[in-house]
């Protein structure tokens, strides 16, 4: 796979060369405002694109902007930014309150989390009473535990929730005792040597039809910019994808983003290829979609599952592949 996508990727770059011309005068890039989680290792899967050009190839001037939780929803709907990566379960509700969203793909879609807990913890009926570190309420940590929580039938009440801020943050909380359990990226278990916490669980196990991360963006984008929309999209799949197919560069861009030697992330990523937690076809399917909305529904953070073509559209999907092409994965 990884020597198609190498093949795929060089292919596609020569022929955009070809087509911009020599001397050819360029239209000012599109501006693009990307709401995303706080960065770390993993988040070179979303920022190859840029680090190798392919936006401004598409003719898109991105900017990142990390925005916390829960957040991310109120920052699209403001218009403070132009899409988010985010959680479904956490658009949904905003959906059926009347936000009008829509999810137009996916790149990280299954879970690397884990459930870091104290050491004397043995099971999940053993979180009854105990207190629970997320980063807001809503955000995906405290709906990953919520769902594991109802899956064991304990009651969300029966614990307590605590603020603890953002991956890095819940791991040391734990480890300090200032929360029992939370939940955040298998990336963060380095952090547990000589120390009095542990690793649980994993989530992809407990819950592997939940999806991790969507590309949300609003109605109005797309009725007005759709022609940006499937070229930023467009340049993402490329930045996955040579991700992807060379392990070396996302190894330096992992360690870049996380300001640590690159040689630290290889277990990393071979752990994230070989589970298959990267989607290089910005797929997700309605089926897993529909999962997710049942979830919010059984755990009252929805009050009913709102038709397919509500919460979702696959048009961007099918103009990005025909144009790239499907990757083998």
């Amino acid at each position: 796979m990884r020597g198609s996508l190498v093949r795929a990727t060089a292919g596609l770059a020569a022929a955009v060369s070809l087509a911009l011309g020599a001397g050819e005068a360029l239209p000012a890039p599109a501006k693009w405002k990307h709401g995303i989680v706080i960065p770390k290792a993993d988040t070179a899967f979303i920022f190859m694109a840029r680090e190798k050009g392919f936006y401004a190839e598409e003719g898109v001037d991105p900017e990142f902007i990390p925005i916390s939780g829960m957040h991310l929803v109120k920052a699209l709907i403001a218009g403070t930014v132009d899409m988010i990566d985010q959680t479904p379960g956490v658009v949904f509700p905003a959906i059926e309150s009347g936000a009008r969203l829509k999810i137009v793909g996916a790149t990280l879609v299954s879970l690397p989390h884990v459930l870091y807990v104290r050491k004397e913890i043995g099971s999940v009926r053993e979180l009854t009473g105990r207190v629970m570190g997320v980063s807001t309420m809503g955000s995906l940590p405290h709906v990953l535990v919520a769902t594991l929580l109802e899956k064991y039938g304990i009651d969300e009440k029966q614990v307590r929730w605590a603020n603890a801020g953002e991956e890095p943050d819940r791991v040391r909380a734990v480890i300090a005792g200032k929360v029992d359990a939370a939940a955040s990226s298998v990336e963060f278990t380095p952090f547990l040597k000589d120390t009095q916490a542990k690793v649980l669980l994993n989530f992809s196990d407990e819950v592997p039809q939940y999806v991790r991360q969507t590309h949300i963006t609003t109605d109005r984008a797309i009725a007005e910019r759709a022609d940006v929309l499937t070229r930023v999209l467009t340049a993402h799949v490329r930045g996955v994808r040579y991700a992807l197919a060379r392990r070396d560069e996302a190894l330096e861009l992992m360690g870049k983003i996380a300001k640590k030697p690159a040689g630290e992330f290889g277990w990393l990523y071979d752990f994230f290829v070989k589970n298959r937690l990267v989607q290089p076809n910005l797929y997700v399917s309605p089926e897993a979609l529909q999962w997710m909305q049942q979830l919010n529904v059984k755990i009252k953070k929805q009050a009913a599952v709102l038709p397919s073509e509500r919460v979702g559209t696959w048009e961007y999907q099918k103009k990005v592949l025909a144009r790239l092409g499907e990757a083998p994965w």
